[in-house]
């Protein structure tokens, strides 16, 4: 890595990547709203799930509906791609992180009006009169105003535990999903529906990234470029595992995190640099983290968090943790928001850093 106080500067293969990003590069106010996948492909795996399933419970339907958009969604490699892995078309209807499922149709469409009051259980109007019913109509406008999120039905700006995801895998996840599920009295429904939902959709997002991994395998077949077809045999080998199998290296990690990130919507990521340092084996892998950060960047997320301290409120400042930020001042962007925390003892190089990026 470069010195901390220099630009960073990328290798042959991140700085292809960089530039292949800014041509299509979505505007602030997009990558905000994280509608940052491609235009509408005019499928309608919501309703379509809805349909097929008429007399499950809605959580079901809602797992089994979640699961389609993404199985019908064609995976999408770039050229370069360490990390793979891109948003959802733009369509009518999906399940927004906080706001519950959209159904956004501008003309009549008898099938999704009569679907809708299945599919959208609470829609806009409702919150903004229970808010007002709770808080009074000044009362709810001022919170409004002011940040206070009262609106989100689902959840919002929440941080998955990507540690627990990395540790366990996916495969892992499930097991501990049918461990709880086997503890449940067949008489408390709402629970053994709520567990056979989780697992809709992790065995749904296990079958998913198998397909990223047959379209690289495709694409492989497909090229006689000699390093192109070992970049593409390695995401296809890294795809196969963490599609079950828990994840041993740093690609694998950052990988299944991605992945994960994109069916949470693209929210916060958390403390990225702590629960992706135990996989880190040195320099030679900055390209993996630099690359993870430029999905961040490109897709809007959130936040992410950065150094602190750990458990035992030691500095927890590493590695990664230059890596990203230096990433992020290179690339000049308000996507992700850039959270560090710091403590008495907080290097004096990182709080440097810190100053020159709010600087510039």
């Amino acid at each position: 890595m470069n010195n901390i106080f220099e630009r960073y500067n990328f290798s042959g293969r991140t700085g292809h990547i960089y530039e292949d990003v800014l041509k299509r590069l979505k505007p602030n106010r997009v990558r905000e709203d994280t509608h940052t996948g491609p235009e509408d492909d005019h499928k309608t795996p919501f309703a379509d799930a809805f349909e097929r399933h008429p007399d499950e419970p809605y959580i079901v339907c809602l797992a089994y509906a979640i699961v389609e958009s993404w199985i019908v969604s064609e995976p999408v490699i770039f050229d370069d791609d360490i990390i793979v892995g891109f948003p959802r078309p733009d369509r009518k209807v999906y399940e927004h992180f906080s706001f519950g499922i959209q159904c956004n149709v501008e003309e009549p469409d008898e099938r999704l009006e009569k679907l809708k009051p299945r599919m959208v259980l609470i829609d806009h109007d409702y919150r903004h009169a229970e808010g007002a019913r709770r808080l009074g109509p000044d009362g709810y406008s001022s919170a409004r105003f002011n940040g206070l999120w009262t609106t989100g039905f689902f959840q919002g700006h929440t941080v998955p535990s990507y540690e627990k995801l990395l540790r366990l895998g996916i495969g892992g996840t499930v097991e501990q999903i049918d461990h709880y599920d086997g503890l449940t009295p067949e008489t408390d429904t709402r629970k053994k529906e709520f567990y056979r939902a989780c697992r809709i959709i992790m065995t749904g997002m296990s079958d998913w990234i198998k397909l990223y991994a047959d379209k690289a395998a495709e694409m492989a077949e497909n090229t006689s470029d000699s390093t192109k077809k070992s970049q593409l045999e390695l995401i296809e080998k890294t795809c196969r595992k963490v599609a079950w199998e828990k994840p041993e290296t740093l690609i694998e990690a950052c990988q299944l995190m991605w992945f994960f990130c994109l069916w949470d919507w693209v929210d916060c990521v958390g403390r990225f640099d702590q629960y992706m340092y135990r996989f880190y084996k040195g320099h030679e892998e900055d390209d993996i983290i630099v690359a993870a950060v430029m999905k961040f960047w490109e897709h809007g997320v959130h936040n992410l968090v950065l150094s602190g301290v750990d458990a035992e409120g030691n500095d927890a400042t590493n590695e990664i943790t230059y890596i990203a930020l230096n990433t992020l001042r290179t690339m000049h962007e308000t996507h992700p928001r850039i959270s560090v925390r710091i403590n008495e003892n907080t290097p004096p190089e990182l709080m440097k850093l810190i100053v020159t990026m709010w600087s510039e």
